[in-house]
């Protein structure tokens, strides 16, 4: 899992090592790749608050239109802080994503 800059390291890390990551979180990360995102071959989950006022909101698009097996969960409001001021919901998408892990 990563947020922010370490969301950029970790999507960055899995898409040269995949055998090493069997999925992968991203919250709200920066420096949104398209080959990157083409080269993530594992679940990833997307979280973003759509008030984020760090990474904009309009990166999730490169993950949506290039990340082949994404599960997007966007928020109305939290910001660059999405995990900590929407915590209850953003858990519970973790939760269940993580739980299918094989």
């Amino acid at each position: 899992m990563g947020k922010s800059y370490g969301g950029a390291v970790a999507a960055a890390f899995a898409s040269k090592h995949p055998q090493l990551v069997q999925k992968l979180v991203l919250a709200c990360p920066a420096q949104a790749k398209p080959m990157v995102a083409q080269e993530l071959t594992m679940p990833v989950l997307l979280l973003w608050a759509k008030d984020d006022w760090i990474t904009w909101f309009s990166g999730a698009k490169v993950y949506q239109e290039n990340c082949p097996q994404l599960t997007f969960h966007s928020a109305d409001s939290g910001g660059h802080r999405i995990l900590q001021a929407a915590w209850s919901p953003v858990q519970d998408t973790i939760h269940s994503f993580c739980e299918t892990l094989s």
